[in-house]
C-alpha cells in the first residue's frame, strides 16, 4: 500500500508495517499533494504535487529518475485515479486524462468546475465528479460532433442538412452554409445568393 500525508510524506505499508518514508521536497518532487498506485506497473506510482507536475516513477526515487508530466492548466492536483482504462487527474478547477502518450488532455464542457475533490466510474463507463461546493455531477460521452462550431460558424438555427458530393449543405434561419469534410467553410454563388 502507497499513500502520502498532508505534509508530503510519501510512504508504502507491507504486511500491516511501515515499509519505507520519503519527504517528497527530499526526493525534488516539491510539495506531494495526492499519490496513486499505477495499476499497470508493480512498485510504480503516480505523484501529484502543488505545481503543474505529475510524476511517474518507482517509490523512493528522486525527481529526475521519474517521467515528468505537464497537466497544466491544472496545478496543486487532489485525486489522480485509474477509470475507463485511463489515468485521470483533478484538482481544484480542472478535470483530465493521460493518453496513451502521457499527454494532458482537459475535459471541457462538464458541469462542475469549482472545488473538484475526486472522481470515479460506473459499470457503464460514465464518470462521476464530487465537488464539495457544487455537489455530484454525472458525466456522459458526447457521440455527436458540432459540425458548425468545428467550422467555426455562429449559432444559428439549422432548418435543414443535406449531404451531397461529400459537402454538408445546411439551411439556416441565416442563410446556406456549406461545410467540405475537413470542416472548412465554401462559399461560392450559391451561399453568397441564399444569404
Amino acid at each position: 500500500v502507497y499513500g502520502c500525508t498532508k505534509s508530503g510524506l510519501i510512504f508504502s505499508l507491507f504486511n500491516g508495517e511501515i515499509g519505507s518514508v520519503y519527504l517528497g521536497h527530499n526526493l525534488g518532487f516539491g510539495g506531494v499533494t495526492t499519490l496513486f498506485a499505477d495499476p499497470n506497473a508493480e512498485g510504480k506510482v503516480y505523484i501529484g504535487t502543488d505545481s503543474e507536475y505529475l510524476y511517474d516513477g518507482s517509490v523512493g526515487n528522486n525527481a529526475s529518475k521519474c517521467e515528468k508530466i505537464s497537466v497544466e492548466p491544472a496545478d496543486n492536483l487532489y485525486w489522480i485515479t485509474y477509470e475507463c482504462g485511463r489515468i485521470w487527474v483533478t484538482c481544484e478547477n480542472v478535470v483530465g486524462y493521460l493518453d496513451e502518450r502521457h499527454i494532458f488532455r482537459q475535459m471541457e464542457n462538464i458541469p462542475i468546475h469549482n472545488s473538484i475533490d475526486m472522481m470515479t466510474s460506473d459499470y457503464q463507463g460514465n464518470l462521476w465528479l464530487a465537488s464539495s461546493r457544487q455537489g455530484i455531477a454525472k458525466v456522459v460521452t458526447n457521440n455527436f460532433q458540432n459540425i458548425t462550431a468545428l467550422a467555426g460558424l455562429k449559432d444559428a438555427t439549422v432548418n435543414a442538412v443535406c449531404l451531397r458530393d461529400n459537402l454538408i449543405y445546411v439551411g439556416t434561419d441565416s442563410g446556406l452554409k456549406i461545410i467540405d469534410s475537413g470542416k472548412k467553410v465554401i462559399e461560392n454563388d450559391l451561399t453568397k445568393y441564399l444569404d
